[in-house]
């Protein structure tokens, strides 16, 4: 399995957690804000991740009424 960056998407900010493969955390999950930096941050974690192991990661997300809408359009 590639790497993987799941966002649970909530109401102004979302809770993202990054997996190198299977049942394999890179790191703690963390919690980012629908703002520029935040998804600055969401840039950082997936270049940090396709760095480390050499295949771009995919990004999986729960689509939340409209509040994922800011992130897929980052994305």
């Amino acid at each position: 399995m590639k790497p993987v960056i799941g966002i649970d998407v909530a109401k102004g900010m979302s809770v993202v957690q990054a997996f190198l493969r299977r049942n394999a955390p890179h790191g703690r999950d963390e919690r980012i804000m629908h703002t520029p930096k935040g998804v600055e941050r969401l840039h950082v974690l997936a270049s940090l991740l396709e760095t480390k192991t050499g295949i771009r990661p995919s990004v999986i997300l729960e689509p939340t009424g409209h509040y994922h809408r800011v992130l897929v359009a980052y994305l």
